[in-house]
Parts: C-alpha cells; sequence; structure tokens
C-alpha cells in the first residue's frame, strides 16, 4: 500500500515518485505485533450481498484526493487545533 501511495501522490503532486519515496520511513515491527492486516469480506457478501463500491487503488486515489483538497484539515492535524472539536463534544461523556 504504501508504494501504491507513492505512486498516487506523484502522480497527483508532480513531484517525483523518489522526492516522495523519500519521506518514507520504515520503523522497526513492535514484538508481537501483526505483520499483516487483512480485510476478509467473504461473511458479509454470503449473507447479505454485500460488496465493496470501489476497489482499494481507487479508494486509495480518492482518499488522497480528498486530502490535497483539505489543506486546512492536514493544517488542524499539525498544529492539533482539531482536538479542540473533540474536548468540546465528547469531554462531559
Amino acid at each position: 500500500i504504501v508504494n501504491n501511495l507513492c505512486r498516487i501522490m506523484s502522480r497527483k503532486t508532480g513531484k517525483s515518485i523518489a522526492d516522495i519515496e523519500s519521506l518514507v520511513t520504515y520503523v522497526k515491527d513492535r514484538p508481537g505485533h501483526d505483520f499483516r492486516y487483512c480485510l476478509d469480506n467473504s461473511k458479509i457478501e454470503n449473507e447479505i450481498g454485500w460488496k465493496p463500491s470501489t476497489g482499494m487503488e481507487k479508494g486509495l486515489e480518492k482518499t488522497v484526493e480528498w486530502y490535497l483538497s483539505n489543506p486546512q484539515w492536514i493544517s488542524s492535524v499539525k498544529d492539533r487545533s482539531y482536538t479542540r472539536y473533540y474536548r468540546l463534544n465528547y469531554s462531559n461523556r
């Protein structure tokens, strides 16, 4: 998925794939941590006929497009001002 995201970001931003890949930092896995996560839709497909309307590649592309179109949200995460929303709406629960 990381390689797919780098390729999509390169295509959407016009930056070289090498520049984007240089931002990726691989960290040592925690002992006992799962090496792989995988969703299995078979039960919901078999029981009620549900199937995803968007494939993984297109979903990643749409997600990247959303982030690129919403720089104010990214700024709020960087400066942590987004936490104000959660304090206001969830602190008294």
